[in-house]
């Protein structure tokens, strides 16, 4: 039985990339083969383009909607300087040793040529039920499937969900799915609820293999200290990197900043050629690190650092929360700073605890993977 997978599986986000990595790895230990479907939206062709907007008349409506809605998000245009388009190629390299992924490109009018190929289909976890994105166009809620296996593993919506119409969507969307779990707490009791069934909470991909399970999958970044701190941020609030250099100053320890944004060559000490490898390795061999990512964060925890976390954005934006919910999940809920840069150093996590917490979780989440590919 061949396996085929949908998520988000390169980016220029580290998260992202080890995910979808991580997930394949999983499936692949288990004995099942495996791989990423390379879809894109629209044929680039003429004709492909025509007959989409034919079939999807009101898609040029809801992409401007979104493009208006997405410009209260970050800028990312920034992705086309040279710098930043060196980390996407290490990222591209990336998965091109080390995750599956289709060789055929599948376009939304042609997708359904995957039923040949694949007897299960499983979407994965980064985002891939975000509710801010074009969602109705999306291949991640499987609507071409038909007597097929579809299962969803650790699915995210970035945000706890309440709005009346994409819940209606996602309860008509994922009522055919064979099996579905959800990465988020809040949001597995939600679709618990919507679709009366029920919705584990299980574990991101990235936290299904332990630390040396990534060892051979990181890369050193030379003429580093000892002793560092790693400061990775994905937003653009001065509070973290203040609070880093806080903590460096008074530590004695320097701080390196992992350039991410161009708002990150203000500090000394920034990396900037770092792909997903190096920050596996960076997070490995750090003292602390300060960071507003999700991934940041669970590795943090996954290598026994020390970690100090903050929101992403100002204000109640939409994935703001995720932080605080997964340090709550582990009993360090201290470790999240809100937004002021002279607070007090959390205490030290006790990792015999986290430790004990995060290996049942793991336990129970390979225990659901496995059930679902037999």
């Amino acid at each position: 039985m061949k396996i085929g997978l949908l998520s988000p599986y390169c980016s220029q986000n580290h998260g992202t990339v080890l995910q979808a990595f991580a997930l394949a790895y999983k499936i692949k230990q288990l004995g099942k083969d495996c791989e990423y479907l390379r879809w894109n939206l629209l044929n680039p062709s003429t004709w492909g383009k025509v007959v989409f907007l034919l079939k999807h008349p009101l898609f040029l409506i809801r992409s401007k909607q979104t493009r208006k809605k997405n410009s209260k998000d970050l800028d990312y245009s920034f992705l086309r300087e040279p710098d930043f388009v060196s980390i996407i190629k290490k990222n591209e390299r990336f998965v091109e040793e080390n995750t599956p992924v289709s060789q055929k490109l599948y376009y939304s009018d042609d997708i359904t040529d995957a039923l040949i190929e694949y007897d299960h289909f499983i979407v994965g976890s980064d985002q891939t039920w975000c509710p801010d994105a074009l969602y109705q166009y999306s291949p991640y809620y499987l609507p071409y499937v038909n007597k097929k296996i579809k299962s969803s593993y650790a699915c995210s919506m970035g945000r706890p969900v309440d709005e009346v119409n994409f819940k209606k969507f996602l309860k008509n969307r994922l009522r055919s799915f064979d099996n579905v779990s959800c990465r988020d707490r809040s949001n597995a009791i939600m679709l618990s609820d919507l679709l009366n069934r029920s919705v584990p909470n299980v574990l991101d991909p990235t936290l299904l293999l332990n630390k040396n399970e990534w060892k051979p999958y990181m890369a050193k970044v030379e003429n580093m200290p000892e002793r560092y701190i790693v400061c990775y941020i994905l937003g653009e609030k001065k509070v973290i990197g203040e609070y880093a250099n806080r903590m460096g100053k008074e530590l004695g320890i320097p701080v390196y900043y992992i350039m991410t944004r161009p708002s990150s060559c203000q500090y000394s000490n920034v990396l900037k050629d770092v792909g997903a490898a190096e920050f596996l390795w960076l997070i490995d061999n750090c003292e602390y690190l300060v960071t507003d990512s999700f991934h940041g964060t669970i590795f943090a925890i996954n290598f026994h650092k020390q970690v100090i976390a903050f929101d992403k954005h100002e204000g109640n934006m939409y994935d703001n929360g995720r932080i605080k919910d997964v340090l709550s999940s582990y009993g360090i809920e201290q470790c999240y700073i809100p937004d002021s840069s002279d607070k007090e150093f959390p205490k030290a996590i006790d990792y015999c605890a986290v430790d004990e917490i995060l290996q049942n979780r793991r336990n129970l989440s390979l225990d659901y993977l496995e059930t679902i590919i037999k």
